[in-house]
């Protein structure tokens, strides 16, 4: 069996890496939190509603993100293999981009 050669990442430089998570974790649970409140007292939408259509969301993604995470990574080259997953998933994001765009 061949020697492990894999270097550890130090604290820091994970951390470095991870920071940008933060911020969006952080704007997310705001969002969250204030959406429900909004949409119950504001909008008047009854809370019962407001409550299936987040599970309707959730349900939707425990669905379509796995299906999608199979394409991206089944996704073939333009001369046949498989595509560098570096590349790969950028085919799909300008799709997405161009989706979003569209309205």
């Amino acid at each position: 069996m061949a020697p492990d050669t894999r270097e550890s990442l130090s604290l820091g430089t994970r951390l470095a890496f991870s920071a940008q998570g933060f911020v969006g974790a952080a704007m997310l649970v705001l969002v969250s939190v204030y959406l429900g409140k909004f949409y119950v007292d504001v909008v008047l939408l009854p809370a019962g509603l407001f409550a299936i259509a987040v599970a309707a969301g959730r349900a939707l993604d425990a669905i379509t993100d796995p299906a999608m995470g199979f394409i991206s990574d089944t996704t073939h080259a333009r001369h046949g293999g498989v595509a560098n997953p570096e590349y790969r998933d950028r085919r799909w994001a300008r799709l997405r981009t161009a989706r979003l765009g569209c309205g």
